[in-house]
């Protein structure tokens, strides 16, 4: 099976391509202002790494986020394309599932309880909880104060979320969020390429036409409209 990934909900763009679980290419880019441009040279850069082509791709994959509005749409319109275009079907799992999946990948444990927190600006972060396999708390907004009512003991806390506000948490936060340098703070496509797999066998599949992104809150251009 063959699985061409991409995933630009956050700052760090990236590119992945699988064959039968295992990675053959990856590309990542750190400029979340260039996605679109990183996207079309990184897509053929690990196709060519690879010795693949667009049409032997099985299945493309695009998390739907949540994170950055136009970060989003970069990665799931591309993944929509070219499931159009060569009629295949379309993975798309939500971002904060992927940073907990690439947690219990670094990690290699599966039963990693975890708290993945994302940037989503303005003191708010898109938030989830994971235990395991379950999902304890589904994609949401939260504020500060709430996300550490999350980690009132020694857990596992992921996303870019964590820096972004760090000047901001209280000291029982700072003490209760167990932080590991390996594992990655942004959603990975090598992650989604990698959990390919079990999301095909377990039927999380759908048509590209059905992809719609995982908006959580208003953009800032719909909430300064509302203001006037």
């Amino acid at each position: 099976m063959k699985i061409l990934t991409m995933e630009t909900s956050t700052a760090l763009g990236s590119v992945a391509v699988s064959i039968d679980g295992q990675i053959q290419a990856e590309a990542q880019s750190p400029n979340p202002r260039s996605h679109s441009e990183f996207l079309n040279r990184g897509v053929s850069e690990c196709l060519s790494q690879a010795g693949l082509k667009l049409q032997d791709i099985d299945f493309f994959g695009a998390s739907r986020g949540p994170g950055s509005f136009t970060g989003i749409r970069v990665a799931g319109n591309a993944a929509k394309s070219f499931c159009s275009v060569f009629g295949k079907k379309m993975l798309a799992p939500d971002s904060l599932w992927l940073l907990h999946q690439g947690a219990v990948r670094t990690l290699q444990n599966s039963n990693l309880k975890t708290v993945c927190i994302l940037n989503a600006y303005k003191n708010l972060l898109y938030t989830a909880v994971f235990d395991g396999t379950k999902v304890l708390k589904e994609p949401c907004v939260l504020s500060i104060p709430d996300v550490e009512q999350l980690v009132l003991e020694q857990t596992l806390v992921v996303g870019d979320g964590f820096q972004a506000y760090e000047n901001r948490w209280s000291e029982d936060f700072l003490k209760n969020a167990r932080r590991d340098s390996k594992i990655s703070d942004h959603p990975l496509a090598k992650t989604l390429a990698l959990e390919a797999d079990s999301l095909v066998k377990s039927g999380q599949t759908i048509e590209w036409n059905l992809y719609l992104p995982l908006y959580l809150r208003a953009s800032e251009a719909e909430e300064n409209l509302r203001v006037k």
